[in-house]
């Protein structure tokens, strides 16, 4: 059996792949799937700013989401800790995936199975 939260997470993973795969079929910079990004790490921070259930994948843009009734704080980003906090949080974030890509190219993650 799979948990109601763990179904939702990979339904979230697999909108985002598919964002990002949409956007950069398309040539331009990936500016909606960093809107998008940055709505996960500040809801990391505990400020939640998207009602992911009026999100429509692939969001062709963030006016989109706006119109969608999607976007819960349209300001969350005018708090002068908010910034920095999220931005702390995205840098641990890419460092931690940068350790796991370090240590499975080198051989040395452990599986569940190997511990």
């Amino acid at each position: 059996d799979v948990s109601a939260r763990t179904t939702c997470d990979v339904a979230g993973f697999a909108n985002m792949d598919r964002q990002w795969n949409r956007e950069n079929e398309s040539g331009g910079q990936p500016l909606t799937y960093a809107g998008l990004l940055l709505a996960r790490a500040l809801e990391a921070c505990g400020q939640r700013c998207l009602e992911w259930s009026r999100v429509i994948f692939p969001v062709e843009s963030l006016k989109q989401l706006h119109d969608n009734g999607a976007v819960l704080e349209p300001n969350y980003l005018e708090d002068s800790d908010t910034f920095p906090t999220v931005l702390a949080c995205m840098d641990e974030g890419v460092r931690a995936v940068k350790r796991y890509h370090h240590m499975n190219i080198e051989g040395r993650l452990q599986t569940p199975e190997g511990r």
